[in-house]
Order: C-alpha cells, then structure tokens, then sequence
C-alpha cells in the first residue's frame, strides 16, 4: 500500500508541474504577447529602448540635492 501511494505521489506531481506549465505558457502568449504587439502597433515604448541620435548619453542624469539624501525611501 505505501509503495502504491509513493507511486501515485510521483505521477500527480509530474501531471501538476506540466500543468502548470501549460497554464503559464497560456498567460504568456494570449495575454501577454497580444499586448506586446499592441503596443509596437501604437509605437508605445516603456523601456524607452529607441535610437535617439541626438542624445550624448542614454544614462537618466538626476541631480542630487541633500533633499535626495535625507529621506532615501
């Protein structure tokens, strides 16, 4: 009896982690890829990834002030 139990142990645990994989790669390409795709159509970009030829230097330049020092979160 425990070595019955020890063997359906391993098959639900081999069925859920393919199921979730399943579920995951579902997610992935009708929920996230269509957004994707949406917003390359508008031209969105949240990464800010684009070209810019007239910038010197992609790196964001903040000043900092002892403002930014006293309450750091």
């Amino acid at each position: 009896m425990k070595r019955t139990r020890e063997l359906l142990k391993k098959i639900i645990m081999l069925i859920a982690s393919i199921k979730s994989k399943i579920i995951l790669s579902f997610i992935y390409f009708f929920f996230l890829t269509p957004i994707a795709f949406f917003f390359k159509l508008i031209g969105r970009d949240h990464l800010h990834l684009g070209f810019s030829p007239e910038l010197s230097t992609y790196r964001n330049q903040e000043v900092k002030t002892s403002g930014n020092f006293e309450k750091p979160y």
